[in-house]
């Protein structure tokens, strides 16, 4: 009778191993997470997901990120007289700039401009803006108070893209 008992064992094996692909691995181990954990994690990815949209709508920190941002960025440097920050925004060539001059001496110039108080911009508006591909024109409606009389008018900004970053170009 033991032998009959082996075979049937025998039998069924080889039965069970043609059935199941697995047979003779060790079983699965499954990992439960708590609850508490599984809602952290959804916090942490919601969460996540929420600042890379802020990041992405709302908070580009780069001031030259687009043509409007480096004409802002440049009228509000003009506002506070700040010449170094003013021309952080401007591209300047060597052939842009006058003979004998190199760009320090035309950020001292500003520098000396501003001193003496010789213009302030009072206020300044973006009214159009033109972008194709890597150049754009921006205009602006400037209020200038130059030696006591109020003056309005309207600039054209050229801009061009180099590295991801607009620079208004010196003409």
């Amino acid at each position: 009778m033991n032998r009959l008992t082996e075979e049937a064992a025998a039998s069924q094996q080889v039965h069970q191993s043609e059935d199941d692909p697995f047979a003779g691995f060790p079983p699965v181990r499954t990992f439960r997470l708590p609850q508490t954990a599984k809602i952290i994690i959804l916090l942490a990815l919601a969460a996540g997901g929420i600042v890379y949209l802020i990041m992405k709508f709302v908070g580009d920190a780069d001031p030259q990120s687009t043509p409007v941002r480096a004409v802002e960025g440049f009228m509000k440097a003009a506002q506070k007289k700040d010449a170094d920050k003013m021309f952080k925004f401007v591209l300047i060539e060597p052939s842009d700039l006058p003979d004998g001059q190199d760009k320090e001496s035309l950020i001292e110039g500003q520098r000396k401009s501003f001193e003496q108080n010789e213009v302030n911009i009072n206020d300044y508006k973006i009214e159009e803006v033109e972008e194709t591909g890597n150049m754009a024109k921006v205009s602006v409606s400037i209020e200038l108070m130059i030696q006591e009389e109020k003056q309005t008018g309207q600039h054209d900004y050229n801009l061009t893209k180099i590295d991801g970053k607009w620079f208004i170009k010196m003409n």
